[in-house]
C-alpha cells in the first residue's frame, strides 16, 4: 500500500494500491496532500531563486520591508542534448499525451502549465476585459481631476478602444482591447 492521497486509478479516483499506477493511473502532484515530495523542490527553488541570486532566505526583520523573493530563470540550448526539431515533435506528443488524461471529476479539464493563462488571455482579446462600474468610476474620476474628458480616456488606454468600450448593464463596463489585424 502507499499513503492516501498519492495515487489516482485509471478512473481518476484516489487509490492505496500501488498496482493502480501501472494499469493507467497516475500520481498526483507532488504525492498529495499527505506526502512530502514537494520538499526537495521547495528546497531547491529556495535555494536557485533567492540564494543563487542573493535574495534574502529568511525574513530580515532589521529591514523597512524585507525582499524575500528574487528569481531564477534557466535557459537551456535543447540542441546541446539533442536535434529541436526531436525535442518539439516529442513536447507535442508529450502535451497530446497529457490532454488525453481523464479529468478528474468536476474538473473543467486536464491543462498544461500556462495553458489556463494562455485561454484566458485568447478570451479577452476576442471579448475584452471586465471592468467593474466602480473602478470604471474612478478611472474616470481620476481623469477629470487632470482635465481628460470622457471622450479622450479611452484613447489613453490604447490605439482602438475608443470604438469598443461598451456597456455591460449596471456593474461593469466592457473594454474590448482589439488588435487592429482582428478587425
Amino acid at each position: 500500500k502507499v499513503p492516501e492521497g498519492w495515487i489516482l486509478d485509471k478512473d481518476g479516483n484516489p487509490t492505496t494500491d500501488p498496482g493502480a499506477y501501472f494499469q493507467g493511473g497516475s500520481f498526483l502532484p507532488m504525492g498529495g496532500v499527505v506526502a512530502h515530495k514537494g520538499y526537495a523542490l521547495c528546497f531547491m527553488i529556495e535555494v536557485l531563486a533567492d540564494i543563487l541570486s542573493g535574495m534574502e532566505f529568511k525574513e530580515d526583520k532589521s529591514r523597512p520591508w524585507p525582499i524575500i523573493d528574487g528569481c531564477f530563470m534557466a535557459i537551456f540550448n535543447v540542441e546541446a542534448f539533442r536535434p529541436l526539431v526531436d525535442f518539439k515533435k516529442d513536447l507535442s506528443s508529450f502535451i497530446d499525451w497529457v490532454k488525453t488524461s481523464a479529468p478528474a471529476e468536476g474538473s473543467p479539464g486536464v491543462f498544461y502549465p500556462g495553458e489556463r493563462s494562455n485561454l484566458g488571455k485568447l478570451r479577452r482579446e476576442k471579448e475584452g476585459v471586465d471592468i467593474p462600474q466602480f473602478i470604471w468610476e474612478r478611472i474616470l474620476n481620476h481623469a477629470w481631476e487632470f482635465g481628460v474628458s470622457d471622450a479622450l480616456v479611452p484613447k489613453a488606454l490604447g490605439p482602438g478602444a475608443s470604438d469598443h468600450i461598451k456597456a455591460s448593464g449596471n456593474t461593469s463596463s466592457k473594454l474590448i482591447m482589439q488588435n487592429a489585424q482582428q478587425k
